[in-house]
């Protein structure tokens, strides 16, 4: 934080996804000042009882149940998943498109329905609730963007986002796939660019950027450089995944990171030099 009242932006975009970054930026800070308490926000006076503790669980592994059974994980099945993660995108792309599959960005309808202090409507259009469907697919702006790529596609003509994605694991080449996961990624890049830092959406400019991601991975194809990173799988539960990497350069290291996952994939820590 820089200081007490206000996130530091540039060091948290720095350092973080925009995903997690827009997750970290959406935590409301102490304004009134005072020390921290551990504080269990399940029982009336704040103190942790093994009967709360069992019963929060419960609740988790209910609500895991039923969003599975309700999501696109329960009918996807796991080739089509390897094919996603095998596309030769690069790795940024390949997990933002995951993340919009599985319904973990932080859209503003969710934030909204989860009690957070925002405005639903697009960011983009500002007419519509901003869900995943919308902002990828029913905005004007994406919709734009997909029928002015290499891809030419209506995807106001395609059912759900969910459809467009099996028709793509299902039917086209993985040059396909990737080109569409790189524009799934640019779209929500430039969502965020005009949420957080009132930049503009032209979609000549967007194009220009998945055509260079295109063209950087079609050098590391050539190249023998790996695009793609192995798919992360839960560590059992009650144990946290340690997850670390380093980059090195003229013999020393340049770059170090590390992120600590629980059973649901939950971040838990993160840290980098």
């Amino acid at each position: 934080m820089d200081g007490p009242k206000r996130w530091n932006r540039e060091w948290i975009e720095e350092i973080f996804h925009p995903a997690t970054t827009s997750h970290i930026l959406a935590i409301p800070l102490d304004f009134h000042g005072g020390e921290d308490v551990i504080s269990w926000p399940y029982t009336a006076d704040g103190q942790y009882t093994s009967k709360t503790g069992y019963s929060y669980i419960c609740g988790l592994l209910a609500l895991e149940v039923a969003s599975s059974s309700s999501s696109m994980n329960s009918t996807l099945p796991p080739n089509l998943w390897r094919k996603l993660w095998a596309t030769g995108a690069l790795p940024r792309c390949n997990e933002t498109t995951w993340r919009a599959i599985r319904g973990f960005l932080p859209v503003r309808e969710q934030l909204f329905q989860r009690h957070v202090d925002t405005d639903p409507s697009c960011i983009l259009c500002g007419h519509v609730s901003e869900s995943t469907e919308h902002i990828f697919m029913r905005c004007p702006a994406a919709m734009a963007i997909w029928y002015a790529s290499p891809l030419s596609l209506r995807v106001e003509n395609v059912p759900s986002f969910q459809a467009l994605w099996m028709s793509f694991l299902q039917e086209q080449q993985s040059e396909v796939v990737a080109l569409a996961q790189t524009l799934i990624y640019q779209i929500w890049e430039v969502r965020n660019r005009v949420l957080f830092r009132q930049g503009r959406l032209v979609v000549s400019e967007v194009l220009d950027r998945v055509m260079g991601m295109a063209a950087e991975c079609s050098t590391r194809a050539r190249e023998g450089t790996p695009t793609s990173i192995v798919v992360w799988r839960r560590p059992p539960e009650r144990v946290v995944k340690l997850n670390f990497d380093a980059s090195f350069g003229d013999g020393k290291v340049d770059g170090l990171g590390m992120i600590a996952r629980n059973h649901r994939g939950e971040i838990m820590a993160a840290a980098t030099p």
